[in-house]
């Protein structure tokens, strides 16, 4: 029974008379998550106006001051337009699909710090535990095209399904390079070591935080690192395009 009440202490973040001392975890949850959303939402409005000027375009600017409020608004006709299921779909598989992406895509961050003794779980196997959740990521997408009942969305589904597994590879190369330099796979004290082992900390110079980090001294690996997120999250810009051949097969 002690078990069962800490277990629901440590897990809901609410102090009970008698069952610990626990406060504030899902407050912090929240709190990471409104925050990891807000910053999504300009990132996404900087990427799509970074974009529209290559394109000598204006892009959006609508919506609020400078187009500010865009991505909002693309939010919230995403939450209120009518859901089309397809009338062979496994209905329940084809709504899961997506929300075991964005779970999944978002527990990742409970063990990333934000600040010195700030984290929301502080393992001893952060990184590890990055890997088993980012990895299934992969199970969304292939139930989503799977749940389709159709050949087409399932054969796309496998070849996104197997162009991130390819690069989780060398995103895992990467970053064992770092956990070879700090020795441990908790994400404070990857952080630390920077801090400690860095650059600018030897020069003296500690106000440049910038050349603490491990690009600089691991530049190769940053390089191989900058190819492969966009490809490891299927944005537009690392899409693949593929004429048609008798070669063809959705996962080369």
């Amino acid at each position: 029974m002690d078990f069962i009440t800490t277990a629901l202490d440590y897990l809901l973040g609410i102090p009970i008379p008698g069952w610990g001392v626990q406060v504030g975890l899902i407050y912090k949850t929240l709190l990471l998550l409104v925050c990891l959303l807000v910053f999504t939402a300009f990132i996404l409005l900087a990427d799509r106006k970074i974009w529209a000027a290559v394109q000598i375009r204006r892009g959006p600017n609508v919506v609020g001051p400078f187009g500010l409020l865009q991505s909002f608004a693309d939010l919230l006709k995403f939450a209120l337009k009518e859901a089309i299921i397809p009338a062979g779909a496994d209905k329940f598989l084809f709504l899961f699909a997506p929300l075991l992406t964005a779970t999944t895509a978002l527990a990742a961050r409970a063990v990333v710090p934000v600040g010195e003794g700030l984290a929301i779980a502080n393992i001893n196997l952060g990184v590890l535990y990055i890997f088993a959740i980012s990895s299934l990521g992969v199970y969304g997408v292939i139930i989503g095209g799977w749940a389709s009942n159709s050949k087409y969305p399932f054969l796309g589904s496998l070849r996104s399904a197997a162009q991130m597994v390819s690069y989780e590879v060398s995103i895992g190369l990467v970053i064992i390079t770092v956990l070879l330099c700090v020795g441990s796979l908790n994400l404070s004290d990857i952080v630390r070591a920077q801090y400690e082992m860095g650059l600018a900390h030897m020069i003296g110079l500690p106000q440049l935080t910038f050349l603490n980090w491990f690009w600089l001294p691991l530049f190769p690996m940053f390089i191989v690192f900058y190819i492969s997120a966009p490809g490891r999250n299927r944005t537009a810009r690392h899409s693949i395009f593929l004429k048609p051949s008798p070669s063809w097969s959705p996962v080369s």
